[in-house]
């Protein structure tokens, strides 16, 4: 869907949203056909606004011009008829080709990725479509282009095709059914069928945008499940409002204060630097080893005067009776340094002791601080909570653990709350909670406002969100039962189709749409089943004849009820009909798609390479008028090998007057009189003669001006000889009456010069070269009957600028006959 349409349908979401929420703050509840009634007026109809591209406008096809299109090269013109035109090919002979550009004209794009859905990248049209020579090579002198023309009105208009992926601009109403879609329908996922059989309607719009309005109903029910818009859920699971208005507002003021110590106010712990140097210096001033003290101080002072006076080898100075060795000064000097050490390290024990107790001291204070019990509880970020009971636990161990191992572990704990607050700065700059700021904010502005809107918010998820919800399954309701209403005035035509087309004992069909969780789906069931008898699917039950069957007769359906006075192309159809399918398709489908009442008749297109198709198709329209017309397709090779083409050749009197002129034009200096040539340009003219003489007999016929005696049909199927015996005598009764006024004299001698070539003695004498006898004609005679032909094929064909099949009304020969009509002194004549 287009920015256009998901808007829309916004718009109406939000609109029955809007209307429910209204009813749901009342304290209203809507039962099934209240809400029924709420819904309908936001759904979306199609209109002529809508973004869907603008329907073309039926018109009479007069010609189409196609080359550079596959098996396409130089360009080829089909002129059609208004009623029914046949082209006759083989396989490999370009029918595909000509499909494939009608539907270049309408959609700029071909459906063959579409008949081979799991080879999609296989069939590109930008590398497939365009001519190639027989080598592979692109043909640079044909690029692709189709022209039709066509009659609206009087106005004779023109369209043309030149680029992949854009239609023609302004082209007419074209419904192409090429082979490969005939079961577009039935091989359709059952969620996908309604597109293909209900575009006029605009049903695939309505599908589309109803289911689309469902989905945002459901979205909005959810939404209004969980509590709105982010913040607003945020309050809704960290704040009960509970009490009055203002108990409500107070909450709400506590929650919003709460958010403040988060990150900035968590209070600042005691530096971990100085019970890292503690434990240092403990570590450092503790010797388990050492088991000295210091002296006294009379101790030291007599022994440091002893050191004083005393000289070695010299009678003591206390005692004068013996001298002093060496060895004793040197014993009293380490007892005096081993005492100053032992008084220098109590001394540093002291200091540590004293710098331990006042570094206690402030962490003591500091814990009890951050703990007291007015703090709020919960608020601190989880890794904040760990490292401060850590560090609490820590703290109160210091008689098990040891003076060094206790500051070790409390220098730890308090860089572990260094390293959590950081984080908690660090997580404050790069991930701050935008819902948990809104919040805050909109509390900070307007408490009493956030209390009311939390409250309305209750009101939401109890009383609005199922209300949506219910919404949301009413609106899949009202689309099924708008898809089947308009699909049931389907049904009946599809089987009337179907009866026609389907082999003996093939069952009605019926629909059965299903709401499912997107959009809609459609079943295709076997009807008229005995009460009770469960209705199995069709594409289960039939044969595959009656599924292809089944398919068509949906497509055609469709365009007459979608398209009417489209001009329909039908690909080969009989691949899959039996001989009674194929003549009922023949004649009564047919007839059915040419009769249609007024503007709805159809121009139809039957490409096949049936013969047996040609001549039932012939068989049931030969009398037709508009007349029936006919190509037939074939391969040209260049002789040099370059390349080769589709070429498209009428059946008329001209194309073969044509034909023999060529083999004329190419032989007739070398090969005049040689047997081969005098045969094959002898049987070329006697078809050129017989072609003429069936022309005259349709244009005489209920297919032209209607002079045959009544119940004379055209019949191509009889010999010359017959065809021509029942001309002449119409032509004879109907000259009889003519008056002697001048004004039908150039009738007369056309009439003449026609009597002249039909007579026996021509007939009879191109025999022989068209039997291979043992005596054939001169060619320079068969050469003058020729001429005589090709004057009469101008007077049996149409002016360009009308349709094909106006040569039974509008051509010369068609006009002269009618002269009398137009001449007062004629007798009357009957028709």
């Amino acid at each position: 869907m287009t920015q256009t349409d998901r808007t829309t349908e916004d718009v109406a979401a939000d609109a029955i949203c809007s209307a429910l929420s209204s009813l749901a703050r009342g304290g209203f509840t809507l039962d099934g056909d209240e809400l029924r009634a709420e819904i309908s007026p936001f759904l979306p109809e199609p209109s002529a606004a809508d973004p869907r591209p603008v329907r073309a406008e039926p018109a009479v096809v007069h010609s189409v011009a196609v080359q550079g299109i596959r098996s396409f090269g130089p360009e080829q013109i089909l002129r059609l008829s208004e009623g029914l035109t046949i082209v006759y090919a083989g396989n490999g002979k370009g029918k595909t080709s000509l499909t494939d550009a009608f539907e270049l004209v309408i959609d700029g794009v071909t459906t063959r990725s579409r008949g081979l859905p799991l080879a999609t990248s296989e069939v590109k049209d930008k590398d497939h479509i365009t001519h190639r020579t027989p080598d592979g090579t692109p043909d640079p002198d044909h690029p692709p282009r189709v022209t039709v023309r066509f009659r609206r009105g009087e106005e004779l208009l023109e369209c043309e095709w030149t680029a992949f992926n854009t239609p023609a601009p302004r082209h007419p109403d074209l419904q192409v059914l090429p082979r490969r879609l005939l079961r577009e329908l039935v091989n359709a996922k059952r969620t996908e069928r309604i597109a293909p059989l209900g575009a006029a309607l605009g049903l695939p719009e309505i599908s589309a945008s109803w289911t689309a309005i469902a989905k945002a109903l459901g979205e909005r029910a959810k939404e209004a499940a969980e509590g709105g818009e982010p913040h607003m859920q945020l309050l809704v699971r960290e704040v009960a409002l509970d009490g009055d208005g203002a108990a409500g507002v107070a909450a709400l003021e506590r929650w919003a204060g709460a958010q403040k110590l988060q990150p900035e106010n968590v209070p600042s712990s005691p530096p971990a630097e100085p019970w890292r140097r503690l434990a240092d210096d403990l570590e450092a001033a503790s010797d388990p080893d050492s088991k000295n003290a210091p002296l006294g101080s009379h101790l030291t002072a007599l022994l440091t005067e002893f050191l004083e006076v005393a000289k070695p080898d010299a009678h003591c100075p206390a005692c004068t009776q013996a001298p002093v060795p060496q060895s004793r000064l040197d014993e009293v000097r380490a007892m005096l340094a081993a005492s100053a050490a032992a008084a220098r390290d109590a001394a540093q024990r002291t200091a540590l002791a004293q710098r331990r107790d006042a570094l206690a001291i402030q962490v003591g204070g500091w814990l009890d601080a951050t703990d007291s019990p007015g703090q709020p509880v919960g608020l601190e970020p989880e890794n904040w909570g760990q490292a401060f009971t850590a560090l609490r636990d820590t703290f109160t161990q210091r008689d098990r653990l040891g003076d060094v191992s206790w500051a070790r572990g409390v220098a730890g704990a308090l860089e572990a709350l260094d390293v959590a607050r950081a984080r908690l700065a660090q997580t404050a700059v790069d991930d701050v909670d935008p819902d948990r700021r809104h919040a805050t904010d909109a509390i900070t502005a307007d408490a009493d406002g956030t209390r009311k809107a939390l409250e309305d918010l209750k009101v939401r998820r109890v009383a609005l969100a199922p209300m949506l919800k219910r919404a949301q399954g009413t609106t899949r309701s009202l689309l099924k039962e708008r898809l089947e209403l308009e699909l049931t005035d389907l049904e009946d035509p599809i089987n009337d189709w179907l009866e026609i087309l389907g082999p003996e004992g093939t069952p009605r069909i019926s629909f059965a749409t299903k709401g499912t969780t997107g959009r809609p789906s459609l079943d295709l069931l076997v009807a008229g089943l005995p009460d009770g008898a469960a209705a199995p699917h069709a594409t289960g039950y039939l044969s595959d004849a009656q599924l292809d069957m089944l398919g068509m007769s949906a497509h055609l359906a469709r365009i007459e009820r979608d398209h009417p006075g489209s001009t329909i192309v039908i690909d080969d159809p009989s691949d899959m009909l039996d001989s009674t399918s194929r003549k009922a398709l023949a004649s009564t489908g047919i007839a059915r798609l040419l009769d249609g009442e007024g503007s709805s008749a159809h121009q139809v297109l039957v490409l096949t390479h049936d013969e047996q198709l040609v001549r039932d198709l012939w068989d049931g329209h030969r009398h037709r008028n508009p007349a029936t017309v006919q190509d037939s397709m074939e391969i040209h090779r260049c002789q040099d090998g370059t390349d080769s083409y589709s070429v498209l050749t009428s059946r008329g009197t001209k194309e073969a007057v044509e034909r023999a002129d060529e083999l004329k034009r190419k032989y007739w200096d070398q090969h005049q009189d040689r047997l081969w040539f005098r045969a094959a340009f002898a049987a070329h003219t006697r078809q050129a003669v017989e072609m003429c003489a069936k022309d005259m007999d349709t244009l005489l016929g209920r297919a032209g001006i209607g002079l045959h005696p009544e119940g004379h049909v055209p019949d191509e199927s009889k010999d010359l000889g017959k065809v021509r015996d029942k001309v002449l005598a119409t032509l004879r009764e109907t000259t009889v009456r003519w008056c002697e006024n001048g004004r039908h004299t150039p009738a007369r001698r056309r009439l003449g010069e026609l009597s002249d070539l039909l007579s026996r003695s021509s007939t009879q004498f191109l025999n022989p070269g068209a039997h291979a006898d043992v005596i054939l004609p001169e060619s320079s005679s068969t050469a003058a009957l020729l001429e005589k032909v090709d004057a009469l094929a101008q007077q049996l064909t149409a002016p360009d600028d009308q349709p094909r099949s106006s040569w039974t009304t509008q051509s010369p020969m068609a006009k002269a006959l009618r002269t009398s009509q137009d001449c007062s002194d004629c007798p009357t004549t009957t028709s």
